[in-house]
């Protein structure tokens, strides 16, 4: 029997911060895959304790969009560009295996 992987979209609004900005960071993406599953998704890779992310994003979520754009399919510096690009706030929808 084929196993169905089960996803949970959320979708959060986050504040930059002073010494924190988003309070993540990102791995992944077309030009840098995942050492072992050969993956190109954008992951947050790190959440900092007491930033802005913390509770509302978790490590190894996939970012599907930021402030509307499609994170699919991207090479990593544009998913970078995009955070940066974002101002005093970042919309990101977020895709979280059960």
């Amino acid at each position: 029997m084929e196993e169905t992987a089960i996803w949970e979209q959320h979708t959060v609004t986050l504040h930059r911060a002073p010494g924190f900005g988003f309070g993540i960071a990102i791995s992944g993406g077309r030009d840098n895959p995942h050492f072992q599953s050969g993956e190109t998704s954008i992951v947050i890779s790190d959440v900092l304790k007491g930033g802005p992310a913390e509770g509302q994003l978790q490590e190894n979520d996939r970012v599907a969009m930021v402030n509307g754009v499609s994170m699919d399919n991207v090479e990593h510096a544009f998913a970078v560009q995009q955070l940066r690009k974002s101002g005093k706030n970042a919309k990101i929808v977020s895709l979280s295996y059960l």
